[in-house]
């Protein structure tokens, strides 16, 4: 897996940066492929900036990686979640489902944290292509099957 630069940008202006992908309010391009982890990003509010999402790579796993909106953050911004397990980072079905359940329940559409029953999607999701999409209808990104732009 490839190191992301992901900016959260929901006033962005000027239309999607090139070499990006859009997902929700998120831009993703790859840090080995032009894109700088504090590029400058233009937004209608304050400008955001690329953040360099975690190393997929960790010890012998090779997480996936989940980013929503980070709560009250200025400039805009994600915060990142790897795929775990039982506390175990994993590039595994199973520990990408808990992950995102564990994400969708927890955390409301704007990234804070959640009363119980206050999620995003407070049924979560049981299975990869439930969980992607219950992330994509919240406008989050995650990495299962996705290849960055080069």
């Amino acid at each position: 897996m490839a190191q992301y630069a992901v900016a959260y940008a929901p006033n962005i202006t000027g239309g999607t940066p090139s070499g990006t992908q859009k997902t929700g309010s998120f831009y993703i391009g790859n840090l080995t492929q032009g894109k700088v982890w504090n590029q400058a990003v233009p937004q209608t509010t304050t400008n955001t900036l690329y953040y360099a999402s975690p190393i997929a790579n960790v010890g012998t796993a090779q997480p996936y990686v989940i980013a929503i909106p980070k709560s009250g953050a200025s400039p805009d911004q994600p915060q990142f979640f790897y795929s775990q397990i039982a506390g175990a980072f994993a590039q595994t079905d199973p520990a990408f489902i808990s992950t995102c359940d564990y994400v969708l329940k927890r955390y409301t559409a704007a990234g804070a944290v959640a009363s119980p029953g206050g999620g995003a999607n407070p049924a979560g999701c049981a299975s990869v292509g439930a969980c992607q999409s219950a992330l994509t209808a919240v406008g989050w990104f995650q990495s299962y099957g996705f290849n960055p732009p080069a």
